[in-house]
């Protein structure tokens, strides 16, 4: 058996990978009425009860009912200031949730990439916080990136779970099916391939029910081809875009140079289990599996006169954010990737009051204006600019307090 299996077979997926930083904390109710409810809450992912939100429910339901601001005949109702589950949000039971992080670094062949620790640092900061367990995993060939996300599907308790998230760090690039599908795909430090696609299927309702209903979160940190973009100068409120703070720090791009999409199809191999989704890695014991008929090729010669399709890999309460529109690069420094510091960055401000989609919307504005690349070794990407891209499928608003 192979380290990584030994690893792996060890992982508790119910603790974080680092438990002593992160203090216990006991969080007493307010006196909500003459009876008093005291409720001891630990942090880093302790469930609140069914029985003990009922409890709040009740002594609520005692207090006098309020009046409404606008019609002082009318009541306002327990729900509008108690505020539980709704239509409107998605449930929330207390912050038992996974985020898996993996973060490719050194490449047997690819350019190793910078930034990784600063990013894997900044996510596990600021996501214990916001009640998730992150989990992180270094350096994956493709096979164990999708045996890793596998065992998260299967073995994490999701059934106790409000939400799951799974961060990617790693080169990345765009391919074509044979249908003309416009797809992205993720490689292993192998320089094997695994599909975005393939990757969010893991944990769909069909391949991990316990998830059915709730909300997955996808950030991804990758290239998605090989364009970039100079950027405009545009009118802002009074000033022009140009007049504000740039960060200008050596970068580098999540691209792989060394491999062009005409070797695709030479390296293609296929996977052993039943994923209905393009298969681009081989199970870890080296099984044959049937293929989709549709695997990545090279763009096509006429794709100038020819419709592209570029379906997104959403499915219901999906949600998932690149960190650069597609066919275009990513950038990253020594000090992070400009995605994930901003992302991480804005969550530090995180708050209830505000629609989960705001601080998304935020970290696509903060990468948009405040950042610039500096590569002093290509100058294809010097003195650029990106901007994320979301795709989402929520049909709720997450509050992860």
């Amino acid at each position: 058996m192979s380290t990584y299996s030994e690893s792996l077979e060890k992982t508790d997926w119910n603790v974080s990978d680092v438990e002593d930083d992160i203090e216990d904390v006991d969080i007493k109710l307010n006196e909500l009425s003459s009876n008093e409810c005291v409720c001891q809450h630990a942090t880093d992912g302790q469930t609140v009860t069914q029985k003990i939100k009922q409890k709040v429910k009740s002594l609520y339901e005692k207090l006098p009912m309020k009046q409404s601001a606008g019609n002082p005949n009318t009541n306002v109702i327990l729900e509008d200031f108690y505020g539980p589950d709704s239509e409107d949000e998605y449930e929330n039971y207390g912050g038992k949730r996974l985020m898996l992080v993996i973060q490719n670094e050194i490449f047997h062949k690819m350019d190793n990439r910078i930034g990784c620790k600063a990013d894997t640092k900044a996510l596990k900061t600021t996501f214990k916080k916001l009640g998730f367990r992150v989990k992180c995993f270094k350096n994956l060939e493709a096979r164990q990136i999708a045996k890793t996300l596998k065992e998260a599907s299967e073995n994490f308790n999701h059934g106790e779970a409000d939400c799951f998230a799974c961060v990617i760090l790693s080169h990345g690039d765009e391919f074509y099916t044979s249908l003309r599908e416009r797809k992205n795909m993720i490689y292993g430090i192998d320089e094997g391939r695994i599909s975005v696609e393939r990757i969010m299927n893991y944990f769909d309702s069909q391949n991990c029910p316990a998830l059915q209903g709730k909300p997955r979160l996808f950030f991804i940190q990758a290239c998605r081809g090989k364009d970039s973009d100079a950027g405009e100068n545009i009118q802002l409120l009074g000033r022009t875009t140009s007049q504000r703070e740039i960060i200008k720090e050596e970068t580098q791009v999540d691209a792989v140079p060394g491999i062009s999409s005409e070797a695709i199809n030479d390296q293609e191999t296929s996977i052993s289990d039943s994923q209905p989704v393009l298969p681009v890695v081989e199970e870890e014991g080296g099984g044959q599996g049937r293929t989709s008929g549709t695997g990545p090729g090279p763009v096509p010669e006429d794709m100038d006169n020819q419709l592209i399709i570029m379906p997104s890999p959403c499915y219901t309460d999906s949600l998932i954010m690149f960190s650069s529109p597609p066919g275009h690069v990513s950038y990253t420094m020594a000090s992070g990737s400009w995605f994930i510091q901003s992302l991480c960055a804005e969550f530090n401000k995180y708050s209830i009051n505000k629609p989960f989609v705001h601080y998304l919307t935020n970290t696509c504005r903060r990468i948009a204006f405040d950042f610039k690349s500096l590569s002093s070794v290509n100058k294809k990407y010097n003195d650029k600019v990106v901007v994320p891209c979301i795709y989402s499928c929520l049909t709720k608003n997450i509050k992860l307090v």
